[in-house]
């Protein structure tokens, strides 16, 4: 987490507006409208910074959308109707999750099936990650990919997912950043500010997305190439286009039951499995998939080893049990 705790909610409502560029007026108005509200209602509790707000400040003032919202003093601090309501919600579950990623929270931004009150700090119920089998089975390395565009897709839909990266950061990466082999059981990514250990899987659909390239232009891409290029050519994509691969996919694929698609989503994913315990989500996987009527103790496979809680190796653990579970 950042070290400055001074950062109030004001501020912090106009880095993360700022940083969601495009924008109409109307809707950032409402955004702010919104963050203005929560920051009334925290700083009637004496929550005046981002870094000091908990999980159970937020679903407190989840909860209390749903009444008078005491120390509003803006308009709209009577009870909302539902759409208002869910708008509330996820407003302040976006920024939540901005700020989680900037470093200046440390905890996830999950909804809980019922709400709580401020002085409960216990974790929600477990929510299953918005992940279908198709996707799942992409970021396991257990699809094959029928065309360069697919090579593609599955190629930058796992960078996003095992290295949180967002596309301003994809879109600076090249060819030699990636490792040319395995090494201790990882494969090496470096970034202009950090270096990812990456599953294996990952080397093997680079070296299928680079043989594509290479029949396309003749020639293997050299060590500056893009790491992600055009699909005609070896131009470097903009952060729009890395999106335009997610909307591409979503589109195109007529088997998938994924309502969204976006390096966001994928981020958050990966969020949300790295910050569960893997024996919890076992259990309560079990239980939202109706296998038991009741949550009960699973061990995983004697051939599966539960990497240590938050890291690759856990988060991989995961992916391979909500696949088997067929969620």
């Amino acid at each position: 987490m950042s070290t400055n705790k001074t950062l109030s909610i004001a501020d912090a409502t106009s880095r993360w507006l700022q940083s969601n560029r495009g924008l109409s007026a109307s809707t950032c108005a409402a955004y702010k409208g919104e963050l203005s509200r929560l920051g009334e209602y925290l700083a009637h509790r004496k929550v005046t910074t981002l870094t000091s707000i908990k999980r159970s400040h937020w679903w407190s003032y989840v909860a209390a959308l749903e009444e008078d919202r005491p120390g509003v003093e803006s308009k709209r601090k009577a009870k909302l109707k539902s759409t208002s309501s869910s708008q509330a919600k996820r407003i302040t579950r976006s920024f939540f999750y901005w700020a989680l990623e900037e470093g200046w929270i440390g905890w996830v931004p999950r909804l809980p099936t019922a709400y709580v009150s401020e002085y409960t700090d216990s974790p929600p119920q477990w929510e299953p990650p918005l992940l279908n089998d198709e996707l799942v089975k992409i970021l396991l390395g257990n699809a094959e990919p029928s065309s360069a565009a697919e090579c593609r897709s599955h190629f930058v839909f796992n960078l996003v997912f095992w290295g949180t990266l967002k596309p301003s950061e994809l879109v600076q990466l090249r060819a030699m950043d990636i490792g040319a082999r395995v090494a201790n059981g990882k494969v090496t990514l470096t970034t202009a500010t950090r270096t990812i250990q990456l599953p294996t899987h990952l080397l093997d659909q680079w070296r299928l997305y680079r043989d594509a390239r290479r029949r396309k232009i003749g020639t293997t891409p050299g060590k500056t190439a893009p790491l992600v290029a055009q699909l005609a050519d070896e131009r470097s994509l903009s952060p729009r286009e890395i999106w335009s691969i997610f909307d591409e996919w979503r589109r195109n694929d007529t088997a998938t039951r994924q309502s969204s698609m976006s390096p966001r989503l994928l981020r958050q994913a990966y969020i949300n499995l790295a910050a569960e315990d893997a024996m919890g989500i076992l259990e309560r996987l079990r239980f939202h998939t109706g296998l038991c009527k009741i949550p009960i103790s699973v061990r995983p496979p004697m051939s599966i080893e539960r990497g240590v809680p938050g890291t690759r190796d856990d988060v991989q653990h995961k992916l391979t049990h909500i696949q088997s579970f067929d969620i």
